[in-house]
């Protein structure tokens, strides 16, 4: 069974946790280090392989760009893919394909530079055009600057310094927000029919209050009409006490008693009294692997 997953970092296992920013010292952060995300705790459940192909801070384009790229990817080998499992993320992040010259060293830095090609990571040497495993590391920008025109895609920041400050500032709306991510989420849904490819689609929390949607007849009919293109038979919800459209997390909050268990800082509060870090725990991606996404596999 092969199954291709993505999403930002609610479904990634690495950097989810930025321990400086939160104060800790390293040390300390190696206790979160061995978690797992939900796409790995499944592949312990199955006979098969998950190729998750997630990344910290990503937006749906991004989700939507790396699903159709892995499944191309194994499709030209011959494998057949069994399902495709997506989590949506905020609707306003954006990802700019952008010649790294105008990065922004400072803002801009290595952890928002990204690519959904295996072709570009650093574990690969690319042998006649190939991307083939190494045990030397290749850097990042001179692959980049080789093989892709020194272009990389920047991952969604708000910092004053940073590229995408001109698009938050002067052409980001809720709407338009809403539009993009409705049009990805409505390309990967053709994509994977065409392909004949079974797939559900859900939210790592409840995405669709945060963007501000108010009742679908009193949105712009650019969001109308590609809501109403949506097969929603094919989402996931967690329609309990925290919402009626929640994802991993509102359904982390009500199937644990105590609410820490939820969160990969456990029972650890920021200054102003909220959790630290509302990243899902270990044992939060595992029960929800083996109680929900499990699930949608069809017993033969």
């Amino acid at each position: 069974m092969n199954i291709v997953t993505s999403g930002c970092s609610f479904s990634e296992s690495t950097s989810c946790l930025d321990y400086t920013r939160f104060g800790m010292e390293h040390d300390k952060w190696q206790i979160y280090s061995g978690y797992k995300s939900w796409p790995y705790h499944l592949e312990d459940s199955i006979d098969g392989k998950v190729y998750n192909k997630a990344m910290p801070g990503a937006g749906n384009a991004y989700i939507t760009r790396a699903i159709i790229s892995k499944c191309e990817e194994l499709l030209s080998k011959g494998k057949k893919i069994d399902y495709v499992f997506v989590q949506w993320t905020s609707f306003d992040r954006v990802d700019l394909l952008i010649d790294r010259n105008f990065i922004v060293e400072d803002s801009d830095d290595w952890n928002l530079q990204c690519h959904f090609e295996s072709y570009f990571d650093t574990s690969y040497d690319v042998i006649n055009g190939k991307a083939q495993k190494s045990k030397d590391a290749v850097f990042y920008h001179e692959r980049l600057e080789e093989f892709n025109s020194n272009h990389s895609w920047l991952k969604h920041s708000y910092s004053d310094n940073s590229v995408q400050k001109h698009w938050y500032k002067y052409y980001s709306t809720p709407e338009s927000s809403m539009v993009y991510s409705l049009e990805n989420m409505t390309r990967l849904m053709w994509y994977l029919e065409s392909k004949k490819i079974d797939y559900k689609f859900f939210c790592g929390w409840n995405t669709f209050r945060e963007s501000g949607l108010k009742k679908i007849p009193r949105e712009p009919f650019d969001v109308r009409f590609l809501w109403n293109m949506i097969d929603w038979k094919k989402w996931w919800f967690h329609r309990g006490s925290k919402s009626s459209t929640g994802g991993i997390t509102e359904w982390s909050q009500d199937y644990f008693d105590n609410e820490a268990d939820c969160y990969v800082t456990g029972d650890k509060k920021a200054d102003d009294g909220s959790w630290l870090d509302q990243h899902p725990s270990d044992i939060a991606h595992k029960k929800f692997a083996e109680e929900v996404v499990l699930k949608w596999i069809k017993k033969n």
